[in-house]
């Protein structure tokens, strides 16, 4: 597995159109694709108290939320499960975590963040993990027919959302 600083590049593979000789070397790639995050990710996350935190926060909503306009109303969700201590409970880390084959990824075995990122965010999933939107939100879930975000103040909304949207 490549490593960047000590890190997986996961996260700094910014998704893009890229042209490349057939012959490039991997060196080549990876200068292009880091040399890209930096040139167009990093404007963003020069303010942010964390970069690699942020970058994880993005990765995750790169995965979960399809629709641009929720991404930052779910990044604030995700910035005050961590502040209060709850389980951020992300479904697409569990995925990642299956993936990689393991559980320290999954957000539902346990707290905090997983220990990398789990996907290349791209623009607006990195902007909206910089400029997370406040709200009394703790939970949302995607409507699987819409793809639109259901949001929940309260354990007994996210239930009655659950059901009425999924199905359990």
């Amino acid at each position: 597995l490549l490593k960047y600083r000590g890190r997986s590049l996961e996260g700094f593979l910014f998704p893009d159109t890229y042209r490349f000789f057939p012959n490039a070397s991997i060196e080549t790639v990876l200068q292009k694709f880091l040399h890209n995050f930096y040139a167009r990710a990093m404007p963003m996350l020069a303010d942010t108290h964390d970069v690699y935190i942020t970058l994880i926060i993005a990765s995750m909503i790169e995965k979960e939320i399809p629709l641009s306009s929720e991404r930052p109303l779910v990044a604030g969700v995700m910035y005050q499960r961590l502040r209060i201590d709850m389980p951020l409970q992300i479904d697409a880390t569990t995925l990642y975590a299956k993936e990689v084959k393991n559980a320290r990824y999954d957000t539902y075995q346990f707290y905090g963040l997983p220990p990398t990122p789990i996907s290349n965010p791209g623009l607006d999933a990195i902007w909206a993990a910089a400029h997370p939107q406040e709200s009394e939100f703790l939970y949302y879930l995607s409507d699987p027919r819409t793809k639109k975000t259901i949001f929940g103040k309260t354990i007994d909304e996210h239930n009655e959302n659950r059901a009425k949207y999924l199905g359990k």
